[in-house]
């Protein structure tokens, strides 16, 4: 599994700035291995009733995704969507309106 990592601080002099910057690294590195945290941002396009392939740039298949943003586009404010298919480079959804809707895929 790939990690955001954390900065090797070995080369710092003082021994409590050292060990305080050990100390966040064991408090953060569960945040930081959480799967969820490796991502991308992805908006896509939704057209009433089709399933345009959009890259997701993760170079894996998927985990999983949640909504961050849906813009509405063609006054309908109740567009629903959801995901038709995915793979390895990209992810396909369907909706029954026309609107703008941003990502995390992970």
């Amino acid at each position: 599994m790939r990690t955001a990592g954390f900065p090797n601080f070995t080369h710092l002099r003082d021994q409590q700035v050292r060990d305080a910057f050990r100390d966040l690294t064991i408090v953060m590195r569960p945040v930081m291995e959480n799967e969820m945290m490796i991502g991308r941002f992805v908006e896509i396009d939704l057209v009433n009733g089709t399933t345009e392939p959009i890259a997701h740039g993760l170079g894996r298949l998927p985990i999983g995704w949640y909504a961050v943003d849906l813009t509405v586009k063609d006054g309908n404010p109740f567009v629903s969507y959801a995901r038709a298919k995915w793979d390895r480079e990209t992810i396909q959804f369907k909706a029954n309106g026309v609107a703008k809707l941003k990502i995390w895929v992970f």
